[in-house]
């Protein structure tokens, strides 16, 4: 009973994901509710009443699989998995078994169960199966590979693109393993998707205890990290906080964006839109970097739409598209301090 709650505490964060395309012009999207796939500006393209649904795509955001639970409103018949072109299913299958994890690289789609069994399908027929002998929690195909992540008491394993491993041990504090190296994590880090991501040219960025490493570089945190994401290039990189999502480029925080309990990010390949799934539902930011100068204060609080930012001088920013970036007044310990001007330039 035990496994049986585990693994379904995972699959059921893993319904909430979302994934952004190569171009940023498409964000596809799970809820507990359905699925669908949004534009570059947060509007609806399509969507699919289906609770239950699990998703992926490929690093290019060219397709969207889907697996999701076939009922009749009492009894389970069975999970309908599903390979999505621009919102039209070009085939679906019925399996036999309750999934846990999807992938997909647009030619095939993989499907694996509690039981560790793992089904490769292509044009709606079954091309492979095999056994693992324990629950599988993830799959990936890394460079035509298929990999797979597995869950046992008290320790969960990813893989990654680029050959990269992911373990996150509870023991006597949860523990990050990256690659074999062994980091202290944060929070009850085994029910949640691992604080890490890889970029498409293999840069690697991951979460633990006081810091967020990026490729040769590590970000000071302070707080719990709950999800990461890098873009398709490694330039940009979203932290997911518990009130917030921290927007960086070049190692500069470039913008903040208020959240509730983030359990999903996604960039595009220049880091320029934003795909965020957390408590209330899906938002989606375009951004457009910006040069701004704060004049009049030593450092200015400037805020774009939803975005806000800390400036001193002279600074880029991520704006998102058709806000306008007015200066907010900042309290000092001995008054505060209105900036005379906020400019772009």
């Amino acid at each position: 009973m035990r496994l049986v709650l585990a693994l379904l505490a995972v699959a059921a964060l893993a319904l909430a994901a979302v994934y952004v395309s190569e171009g940023g012009d498409v964000v596809y999207y799970s809820t507990l509710g359905g699925f669908g796939a949004l534009n570059g500006l947060g509007q609806r393209l399509w969507s699919v009443d289906a609770p239950g649904a699990l998703i992926a795509t490929d690093p290019m955001g060219s397709c969207l699989a889907v697996g999701r639970p076939l009922t009749n409103g009492t009894h389970w018949l069975g999970f309908l998995v599903a390979l999505y072109v621009r919102g039209t299913p070009l085939w679906g299958v019925t399996l036999n078994f309750n999934a846990t994890a999807v992938a997909t690289d647009c030619r095939r789609v993989a499907v694996a169960d509690a039981a560790g069994d793992i089904v490769e399908l292509e044009n709606g027929k079954t091309v492979s199966t095999q056994k693992v002998g324990v629950p599988v929690i993830s799959l990936l195909y890394d460079n035509g590979t298929l990999k797979y992540g597995t869950w046992s008491p008290g320790r969960l394993e990813y893989r990654l693109r680029c050959n990269h491993t992911v373990v996150v041990e509870k023991r006597d504090r949860p523990y990050v393993i990256v690659d074999g190296v062994r980091y202290i994590g944060v929070g009850e880090m085994l029910t949640l998707t691992p604080p890490a991501a890889v970029s498409q040219n293999c840069v690697l960025a991951f979460a633990a205890e006081g810091a967020v490493y990026w490729g040769s570089a590590a970000i000071p945190v302070k707080e719990p990290v709950y999800a990461v994401v890098i873009s398709g290039d490694g330039s940009v990189l979203a932290l997911g906080f518990a009130d917030r999502v921290e927007i960086y480029r070049g190692r500069v925080l470039v913008a903040s964006i208020p959240a509730s309990m983030p359990r999903s990010l996604a960039l595009d390949f220049r880091g320029l839109t934003l795909a965020v799934q957390d408590d209330r539902g899906v938002s989606v930011y375009s951004f457009t970097a910006v040069e701004v100068e704060v004049r009049g204060c030593p450092y200015g609080l400037l805020q774009a739409g939803q975005a806000l930012f800390n400036v001193t001088g002279r600074s880029v920013v991520y704006v998102p598209r058709g806000a306008e970036v007015k200066p907010l007044t900042v309290n000092f310990t001995d008054g505060v301090c209105a900036p005379a001007g906020a400019s772009q330039v």
